[in-house]
């Protein structure tokens, strides 16, 4: 008998009250539950956390998830022919397993044939993928924690007090939004002005170490990647985003990408200001190149036709000497 397509034991022994059998077990069910053996809030609990089937299950860390990748993929990279055979027939299994290795031993040559191949295809693109992660690793191990945002925010010699008091301005432009996220929070310059003048604020950070020097001083702030962050972001989610040197130590690719990400997750008429090195000015320009981490200055020009493309409008540029403040709103 086969119900919605799946096969179901039917019993046929006229002897066998079925309809009695199964209300006993219901009835030693509800005795159990009753009496606390089933907990039907722990079982709750345990599948809120087990992501259904077939969601996106991803690891924070994309060269964690590439170590596994490249075990899995040795350890499932030999193709073979040879494999157990069996049957479920009571009688006549000898005789199926007896034909199948025949066929098989028939069919050998031209299937090893085809495996060989693609046991040579496999080897190769394990090998390549094991190079791209040796090549990732040398590159980290080169790069080192002494290349990290905490060694460039200590080259810059920026007066932190001088800094806080240039971002006093920029927290009050946010009074009255709901809270404000910080990317790339560094040493908490904003958080620290946003928490004296009362703003609600939290920032994301990857670098562990600034990470840790804001949290000593009880900021909040996330040791997080911000792409991962605002790639998971729901649209319309945040309601205000102030972000210091954006795009200065990014490449330019990331950078686009990340406007156009906060297109998408700001909400309406939320508020993103920017602060960034002013470039023309010489102690701006001196900052800049002090900073290792720099990849490029990043003009208020070019911000600004990146906004516009990802749909922002209300800019404005405000020069602050060593420093430009760029805000801008989603409508």
């Amino acid at each position: 008998m086969s119900l919605a397509g799946e096969d179901v034991l039917e019993i046929e022994d006229d002897t066998i009250d079925v309809e009695r059998i199964m209300a006993r077990i219901n009835q030693r069910v509800e005795e159990r539950r009753a009496s606390g053996i089933y907990d039907e809030s722990e079982i709750e609990s345990i599948m809120r956390e087990v992501p259904p089937e077939g969601a996106d299950q991803s690891i924070s860390d994309p060269l964690h998830e590439l170590n596994f990748v490249v075990r899995l993929a040795s350890l499932h990279s030999q193709v073979s022919s040879e494999y157990a055979m069996g049957s479920g027939r009571k009688f006549i299994g000898p005789v199926i397993v007896f034909v199948k290795r025949v066929i098989r031993k028939l069919l050998r040559t031209y299937v090893d044939a085809v495996f060989s191949q693609q046991n040579e295809f496999n080897a190769y693109m394990v090998r390549s993928v094991q190079l791209l992660q040796d090549t990732i690793l040398a590159q980290r191990e080169r790069l080192g924690p002494e290349t990290g945002r905490a060694l460039s925010y200590r080259l810059q010699r920026e007066d932190e007090a001088v800094t806080e008091s240039l971002l006093a301005p920029v927290v009050e432009l946010f009074k009255g939004q709901e809270s404000v996220l910080d990317l790339f929070s560094g040493r908490g310059g904003f958080l620290r002005a946003a928490r004296a003048h009362g703003l609600e604020a939290s920032g994301v950070e990857p670098d562990e170490e600034l990470v840790r020097l804001c949290q000593e001083q009880d900021l909040k702030v996330l040791e997080a990647d911000p792409f991962l962050m605002l790639g998971a972001a729901p649209e319309d989610s945040l309601p205000g985003v102030f972000s210091a040197d954006l795009g200065e130590r990014i490449e330019a690719g990331e950078l686009t990408w990340m406007i156009g990400a906060l297109g998408f997750a700001m909400q309406r008429g939320g508020l993103l200001a920017i602060f960034n090195h002013n470039a023309t000015d010489p102690e701006g320009r001196a900052a800049l190149l002090r900073d290792l981490a720099t990849r490029r200055p990043v003009y208020p020009e070019t911000l600004r036709s990146l906004l516009e493309a990802a749909g922002f409008s209300q800019m404005r540029v405000i020069s602050l000497g060593s420093r430009y403040l760029l805000t801008a709103r989603r409508p």
